[in-house]
């Protein structure tokens, strides 16, 4: 009888250390939101991708989909995500004086209050109207 509550006991322990030792993950989404009357160019890269995009006058796109290790309590920095990044107007002889690359330019939403909560993260940059010149 003993023999066979050990093995029930080793069973459940094998079974709980794998759950208890998961690092936990955030995702979220980015997104660029243009107010503006006119296109925008998005061109960014992280580590596993180039990308460039249009976006259109009036309108809402999600660029990039983040994701990783750790708790999302301490996610606070949506423009660290990219190796490089850059939003200019298609027209050149406008210029967008918002600058992206300015973490306090976009907006943070972190639902995330204690280390193994995991809801979305969103990040927003908004385009407004005043912004291109």
């Amino acid at each position: 009888m003993k023999s066979k509550n050990k093995l029930y006991f080793l069973i459940i322990a094998v079974t709980l250390i794998p759950l208890a030792s998961c690092d936990p993950g955030h995702f979220g989404k980015m997104f660029i939101r243009n107010d503006s009357s006119y296109s925008i160019e998005l061109t960014y890269s992280t580590q596993t991708k180039d990308t460039s995009i249009i976006i259109q006058p009036n309108s809402v796109v999600d660029v990039f989909h983040l994701g990783g290790l750790g708790p999302g309590e301490y996610y606070s920095c949506c423009a660290c995500e990219f190796m490089t990044i850059s939003l200019q107007p298609v027209d050149t002889s406008k210029e967008l004086t918002k600058d992206i690359t300015n973490t306090e330019n976009w907006i943070l939403t972190n639902p995330n209050q204690k280390k193994f909560i995991n809801k979305e993260i969103t990040c927003e940059f908004a385009v407004e109207p005043g912004d291109i010149q």
